[in-house]
């Protein structure tokens, strides 16, 4: 007598696609698959194993969402997609960075595979999740996660691009951060919240506030300012001097670009604001002959504070 074979429950494949196709042994078995079952579908390679008891359903290379998926399903309750994994379904990190990294409690021991990492997390130092699955820790854990896992030029790039993306606020962030006991660079995370809340978008403008006006006491000026009658906002802008400051990346001021910005300073300057433009060479390894130009501009325009000479720079002119 020949047996019929059964097929894969519709509840079951439902599961499997809202898991990226990956299903658990229990949840087969809880949807009607027998033992024998799932072990046919395993020797047939229609199921790949990805752990005990963890299968992908699909054909061919496993993507990174189902390697996702697995991870906190090996994992277990309470697990959670963490650092760069959990920044990627945040919308943070661009592409699917290996291996998968996932957070369990520390009372759990899983061992690590080659594209799989598990950190365990005290109990009492633990966080909410954010409210999506595949489970992940919240935006703002994950980039304080990061920070503290970087250097201090990582530490600048998270946080400027979480705000620049809008996926939290400096306010959120630094919520988070009063929760935490113990944090790598929190004094410079502190300084980088205060720095994006005032406008600060990018590691360049981050360097500009802190090599160029600080140590020159130099005046902040309105950051990411309109001027008025233009659609694009400037940097920096002194309004009382009509001075616009422009900080070049080292991307997007090439080509096509040089010839946007030539059109938008000389469109300023027809409604009388004087634009300077630095690029990051200037700003990193110059810091004090730019704080010396914008001063000389500013002065000329009708300023009357004093440029400071800051310990890196004795030969700034201060009068």
């Amino acid at each position: 007598m020949v047996h019929r074979r059964r097929e894969t429950p519709s509840s079951l494949s439902a599961v499997a696609l809202d898991q990226a196709g990956v299903l658990t042994r229990t949840q087969a078995q809880e949807s009607g698959l027998s033992r024998h079952v799932i072990e046919r579908l395993r020797e047939q390679g229609t199921w790949q194993v990805l752990a005990t008891g963890v299968y992908f359903t699909g054909a061919g290379d496993v993507p990174w969402m189902a390697k996702a998926w697995a991870g906190v399903l090996i994992g277990g309750t309470e697990s959670a997609l963490a650092g760069r994994s959990a920044a990627v379904l945040h919308g943070l990190a661009d592409g699917h960075h290996l291996p998968i990294q996932v957070v369990v409690p520390h009372r759990r021991k899983v061992a690590d595979r080659p594209w799989l990492t598990f950190q365990r997390q005290r109990e009492d130092l633990r966080m909410p999740y954010a409210a999506v699955l595949p489970t992940r820790t919240r935006i703002e854990d994950t980039v304080l996660d990061l920070c503290a896992a970087g250097d201090p030029g990582e530490v600048i790039t998270w946080i400027t691009k979480a705000v620049q993306r809008r996926v939290t606020s400096p306010a959120r962030l630094l919520m988070a951060l009063r929760r935490r006991r113990a944090v790598r660079h929190r004094g410079l995370i502190e300084q980088v919240l205060g720095d994006a809340a005032s406008g600060v978008h990018s590691q360049l403008e981050y360097r500009f506030g802190r090599d160029v006006l600080r140590p020159h006491r130099l005046p902040a000026g309105r950051r990411q300012f309109q001027v008025p009658g233009s659609r694009r906002l400037a940097d920096v802008a002194y309004e009382e001097c009509a001075v616009l400051v422009e900080l070049d990346g080292r991307i997007g001021h090439v080509e096509e670009g040089m010839w946007r910005d030539r059109k938008r300073d000389n469109a300023h300057a027809v409604v009388g604001w004087l634009t300077l433009r630095f690029g990051w060479w200037e700003v990193v390894n110059s810091p004090c002959a730019v704080a010396a130009d914008i001063a000389a501009v500013l002065r000329a325009r009708g300023w009357t504070g004093l440029i400071r000479a800051c310990a890196n720079c004795g030969e700034v002119r201060t009068a």
